[in-house]
C-alpha cells in the first residue's frame, strides 16, 4: 500500500459520502426557496494565506452540511490532471482529470477561519 492510500484511508475514516438526498423521503422533490447572500471582505482573508478557490469549496462545505443536516462532509474535488508531469500529456485527446476527496469534520471547528 503506498503512502497516498494509507493517508486517504486514515483520513476518510468513519466517514460516508454526503449524500443531499434523503432515500428514505417519499418525496418527489425538495424545494429550497431561500437566498442568503453576505459579502464577505476577501482581503481579510488574504492576510491569511486564504484563496478565493479556497472560499467557495468552504461555501460548498457549509452548503451540504446544512442540506444534509450533518456536520462530517465528504464530496469529490474534480481538479485538472493536463499539468501533470508527463511525457506528451499535452497531447492528450480528452479530459484530463482526477476526482479528490475532501473531508470537512465540523464538530471540532469553531469558526470558519478555523476551517478554512
Amino acid at each position: 500500500m503506498t503512502g497516498a492510500e494509507q493517508f486517504f484511508i486514515r483520513m476518510l475514516a468513519g466517514s460516508e459520502v454526503t449524500s443531499m438526498i434523503n432515500p428514505a423521503s417519499k418525496k418527489s422533490a425538495n424545494v429550497m426557496n431561500t437566498v442568503i447572500m453576505e459579502a464577505i471582505p476577501f482581503v481579510a482573508f488574504r492576510n491569511h494565506g486564504i484563496t478565493a478557490a479556497t472560499m467557495i469549496k468552504v461555501a460548498w462545505t457549509l452548503v451540504l452540511a446544512n442540506l444534509a443536516a450533518t456536520s462530517d462532509v465528504v464530496y469529490g474535488y474534480t481538479v485538472s490532471g493536463r499539468n501533470l508531469p508527463l511525457e506528451g500529456v499535452e497531447s492528450v485527446i480528452g479530459p484530463c482529470l482526477n476526482v479528490l476527496p475532501v473531508r470537512a469534520n465540523m464538530n471540532n471547528t469553531n469558526t470558519i477561519l478555523d476551517l478554512l
